[in-house]
């Protein structure tokens, strides 16, 4: 999705310039809780908050799709 001209401009508006956090999920440095990482790089340079449970990563998630207009399925196994 960074890739794609259609939703790169949103997604960038919503990244932080520092560390991402539960309650904004997308930043710019590596976020950390006593040394180990709590954030995945997800493209050169961005940061993607992990430290959810199952139904919290499923929340974020919808609720970014509905703030990039796009529809999304989520197939928990």
């Amino acid at each position: 999705m960074l890739v794609d001209d259609k939703y790169k401009q949103q997604i960038e508006e919503l990244i932080v310039p520092n560390e991402p956090t539960a309650g904004v999920v997308l930043g710019r440095k590596i976020s950390t809780y006593n040394g180990r990482p709590i954030s995945a790089e997800v493209a050169p340079g961005v940061w993607l908050f992990t430290n959810f449970s199952r139904k919290d990563t499923k929340n974020k998630l919808e609720k970014l799709t509905k703030q990039l207009g796009i529809s999304a399925k989520i197939n928990w196994k």
